[in-house]
């Protein structure tokens, strides 16, 4: 029986390294109620110039740290990365549910990326 060779840890190259997020780089944590009266959680991180948000939303799982945010934020995107009220329990999670829990963060997130633009980019409004 071998064991794991010196210097590597157990479970070394299961998760990929993820790249550095780009410096300019907004990150804001937000609480959220459901329709049904639910608390979920999810970070928004925004960069200059975004104007689209990819909302990554797994039903067990956390994907604040997913690999894939620093690839989207490097290529101009708003990221949205949420849990549901059910993390890591399959024998709680109901999909309908989940689906409440999505559509507060993807509300939020729409919410937020519009806010963002307006303040950065004003419509309509004239100089004097």
């Amino acid at each position: 029986m071998s064991g794991t060779p010196a210097g590597e840890r157990l479970g070394a190259g299961r998760c990929i390294a993820s790249a550095a997020e780009p410096a300019a780089t907004r990150t804001s944590a937000h609480e959220l109620g459901t329709a049904d009266g639910a608390d979920v959680t999810g970070v928004l991180r925004t960069v200059p110039g975004a104007a689209t948000v990819v909302c990554l939303i797994h039903p067990r799982q956390d994907f604040t740290r997913h690999v894939l945010v620093p690839e989207l934020l490097m290529r101009g995107f708003a990221v949205w990365t949420q849990g549901t009220r059910s993390p890591n329990n399959d024998l709680s999670l109901l999909h309908e549910q989940a689906v409440l829990d999505m559509a507060a963060g993807s509300s939020l997130a729409a919410t937020e990326i519009g806010r963002w633009l307006a303040e950065r980019h004003p419509v309509g409004r004239t100089s004097s």
